[in-house]
């Protein structure tokens, strides 16, 4: 994500640029400000590690259906990391 970029998905709902314009502002100037949101980027990294660590764990590999837990485990890491593409902060990724 560039310095003032914003994925396409969160003006998605909205019809006109005007709009777009103000709530891209909004939802920026949040991402820079919002302790609840740091919070809720700490929680879910919490969650994408404690599904990694099972993941790692040998036992879950006596799992009959294990190839089934596997998949679920990778989905659920997915969605944890697309929710962190959408808390990303502008300036997150400038390099």
């Amino acid at each position: 994500m560039s310095k003032s970029s914003l994925p396409l998905v969160w003006t998605a709902h909205l019809k006109g640029e005007e709009a777009k314009k103000r709530f891209k502002e909004v939802v920026m100037s949040d991402l820079l400000s919002s302790t609840v949101i740091d919070r809720l980027r700490v929680l879910i990294s919490q969650k994408i590690d404690v599904v990694v660590q099972d993941v790692a764990s040998d036992e879950q590999f006596d799992k009959p259906a294990w190839a089934y837990w596997r998949a679920f485990a990778d989905g659920k890491v997915t969605a944890y990391l697309e929710l962190l593409k959408l808390l990303e902060r502008p300036t997150d990724n400038v390099r």
